[in-house]
């Protein structure tokens, strides 16, 4: 329960239990499209808690994209928060994801990485 419960510690923080109120959203791009959360001055770090459902840590996933993957289930109530948190943040009505048999994907970033055998 405790890591449902999960509120803030420092710059980490769980948007499915923050108030929005204690982040800032700031463009960073030249094109003002992208966007970074901040607790005070500081990057915020997201995290939640997923029931994870796939684990490319290690390994690269099946697409062969060079990138570190894992795929979880959010706890649905957990993802209505989360959703909603997000939406304020940013100023948008509705967001998109990409879901695959109710999973959601974090991924690092596409490039080069070193795979630890």
């Amino acid at each position: 329960m405790d890591a449902l419960q999960f509120v803030q510690a420092g710059r980490v923080i769980n948007p499915s239990r923050i108030s929005p109120l204690v982040v800032n959203a700031k463009r960073f791009s030249p094109d003002g499209f992208k966007l970074r959360l901040y607790v005070e001055k500081i990057h915020a770090v997201c995290v939640t808690a997923v029931a994870v459902t796939d684990s490319y840590l290690y390994s690269v996933p099946a697409t062969g994209l060079p990138q570190r993957q894992l795929r979880g289930i959010v706890h649905s109530q957990e993802w209505d928060r989360l959703v909603a948190f997000f939406c304020m943040v940013f100023h948008q009505p509705e967001l998109g994801a990409q879901l695959y048999k109710d999973s959601l994907a974090f991924t690092t970033k596409a490039g080069q990485i070193q795979i630890a055998r």
